[in-house]
């Protein structure tokens, strides 16, 4: 899949730029990190640029991709990887991961999702579920871990659940990152595109690229 020659002597970060004003590509969403557009062909495949810093991100979708039967993980359908040629670039590597269009989860339904996800009951569970619902709400990723972890403790929650949970944590409780623009919907199935964030300072800059896309 390729969406747009990349020229020469054009820095990402321009690249980036005319994917929107000249090619007219839609962009989706992204933040420091990375950046996702609508494919211009499939409707339903979108595709996700990111900086090679983002060594994280890079782990999950190598994952991912070992583990596509999880329904928890998004459809990769292909990543292609670039190296940049000059040596004083500020980011020497960079990839592009086409997948799967999905829906974004809206506020009360990204908590229904985890309670559905780890069949809690509010009566039943009342604590889980407020500790549950208050690192989803805050983004406090300790007291999240701590929910789903005591739901485990109960049973609560399918195998395949557990495989990605345990991958992302895996990294570092301290680099997960899940909030409502993570964390997306296939039809009725809770999804994890992007649940691991690598230091603040690594993001999208320039540098110049010199291969195709």
């Amino acid at each position: 899949m390729k969406v747009a020659q990349l020229l020469r002597e054009e820095s990402l970060e321009d690249y980036l730029k005319r994917l929107v004003t000249k090619e007219k590509i839609q962009k989706l969403g992204g933040g420091a990190f990375s950046q996702v557009f609508q494919h211009p062909q499939f409707h339903n495949v979108v595709t996700k640029v990111y900086s090679g810093k983002d060594k994280l991100f890079a782990k999950y979708v190598k994952w991912c991709m070992q583990h596509q039967n999880n329904p928890y993980v998004p459809k990769i359908i292909e990543q292609v990887d670039y190296q940049n040629p000059d040596p004083t670039a500020k980011i020497k590597t960079y990839h592009i991961v086409f997948m799967q269009k999905m829906t974004p989860v809206s506020g009360k339904r990204y908590v229904q999702a985890f309670l559905d996800v780890l069949k809690l009951d509010p009566e039943e569970d009342d604590e889980i579920v407020d500790q549950l619902r208050d690192g989803l709400e805050t983004n406090d990723m300790y007291i999240l871990n701590s929910a789903v972890k005591q739901a485990f403790k109960q049973g609560n929650g399918d195998r395949h659940f557990a495989e990605v949970w345990k991958h992302i944590t895996s990294y570092g409780v301290g680099n997960m990152d899940l909030h409502k623009g993570n964390v997306m919907m296939r039809g009725n199935q809770l999804v994890f595109t992007d649940p691991v964030a690598p230091a603040p300072t690594v993001r999208i800059d320039s540098g110049k690229m010199s291969d195709p896309v």
